[in-house]
């Protein structure tokens, strides 16, 4: 879109590493690395920190490659309940000289939960027919609240919300996709799928819906109110087993969403991810939902999943003609 709605995110997304040095300045906070969306945030928060999500360069891995064995899956696999954020809240304590209150908590939950609710809000247009908010948009604006400090982040996120129902799109939804896996923060991706004929409407990955789908529930304990909100927010395979509660999760969405057909992003070794694939696709397929399998390594070029990708478009069209 030519508007710049949504310029701001993008801003963020591509100056990621100056708006870190840029905060640590101006406010004297620490930056921490997280690995993962199971990081229990609300804590680094309460101590004046900015959390900040690592993603990758989509450079090849020379320089990791001698460190690190190469069948290996990058992402973290921690399970916080109340023993750890618990003991995190000491760490934390030890660590900046501070006791961390439980009104201090409280209130960096407060503003977390606003930023979730405030996303759900601007997911939910894309229910819509023809939607106001594109797939490369809503990654945008997901992936840049895992680093950006949220006070600002749901600043800009109000703005946007107020503009979107004024907003005329000047595209054609073609068929309405869904995205399935782990983190994948690939805008060249997206915006080739979106480039020919689709739309990206909703997204099971902790880059996406998996990291704010679900707010914590008001308790007078912070730990508790903490911990179970991320033992109950949308379940990723690592911790989604034996009941596979996440089957029936990621078909609501993509029932809730109007989505023709899902893509899964696979990263390549990632195998929680790989492990559930059979089974979820079974699940989506048998239930009218029709999926496309594409391996992602850190630099694949563009190319081979535009022609598969129009292959599925072709397969689909053909469908509806009968």
């Amino acid at each position: 879109m030519a508007d710049g709605l949504f310029d701001q995110f993008k801003d963020w997304y591509e100056k990621r590493h100056d708006y870190a040095r840029d905060w640590k300045a101006r406010t004297g906070g620490q930056v921490v690395a997280t690995m993962c969306t199971y990081t229990a945030e609300e804590l680094l928060m309460a101590a004046g920190m900015l959390p900040v999500r690592v993603l990758g360069a989509h450079e090849p891995q020379n320089v990791t490659e001698p460190h690190i064995f190469g069948m290996f899956c990058p992402f973290c696999r921690d399970s916080p309940h109340y023993a750890e954020i618990q003991a995190f809240r000491t760490f934390l304590s030890a660590l900046t000289g501070k006791e961390l209150t439980d009104a201090m908590l409280h209130e960096a939950t407060d503003t977390i939960d606003e930023n979730r609710r405030l996303l759900r809000q601007l997911f939910d247009y894309r229910k819509e027919s023809n939607p106001k908010v594109t797939g490369v948009e809503a990654l945008y604006a997901s992936i840049t609240a895992q680093f950006v400090d949220k006070k600002e982040h749901n600043a800009q996120l109000k703005k946007v919300l107020a503009a979107l129902p004024a907003r005329q799109m000047d595209r054609k939804e073609g068929v309405r996709f869904m995205t399935i896996g782990s983190e994948n923060d690939d805008i060249a991706f997206m915006a080739m799928v979106e480039s020919v004929g689709s739309t990206i409407v909703i997204d099971d990955q902790c880059s996406g819906t998996r990291y704010f789908w679900n707010e914590s529930k008001k308790d007078a304990d912070p730990i508790k109110r903490i911990a179970e909100r991320y033992c109950d927010r949308p379940a990723c395979p690592t911790k989604d087993y034996p009941s596979h509660t996440r089957f029936d999760h990621v078909l609501g969405l993509a029932k809730d969403y109007n989505a023709r057909a899902a893509i899964f992003l696979q990263q390549k070794f990632c195998d929680p991810h790989e492990g559930d694939y059979p089974d979820l696709k079974e699940h989506l397929e048998k239930n009218g939902i029709p999926t496309l399998f594409l391996e992602f390594d850190i630099t694949n070029p563009i190319g081979p999943f535009r022609i598969r990708v129009e292959a599925m478009l072709e397969t689909l069209s053909e469908e509806e003609l009968f």
